[in-house]
């Protein structure tokens, strides 16, 4: 972590981060993770390659319909909603 900004190194547990400061060091990929864009593009190269391992979710998709995206990632993760689950309104 040496050559990350200050304001990255977290070392408290209250310590306060300035977003000013983290804003431009995360679009630079300077983050403890990797590239923040890079990651997301290799998740989403992923999702095409391989569907069936990887689900691709977007926000504004779950906004727009949320009950139907719901139903998508419970099928994808094998745990259907059953048909009373269906029916009762539940989703």
């Amino acid at each position: 972590m040496g050559s990350l900004p200050r304001a990255l190194a977290v070392r408290r547990r209250h310590c306060r981060l300035d977003l000013d400061q983290l804003f431009p060091v995360f679009c630079e990929g300077c983050n403890l993770y990797s590239p923040a864009w890079q990651h997301a593009t290799e998740y989403w190269d992923t999702a095409k390659r391989w569907p069936e391992k990887v689900l691709f979710v977007r926000y504004k998709e779950i906004l727009r319909d949320p009950a139907e995206n719901i139903r998508r990632i419970a099928e994808f993760i094998e745990r259907p909603f059953t048909v009373v689950n269906r029916g009762s309104g539940m989703v």
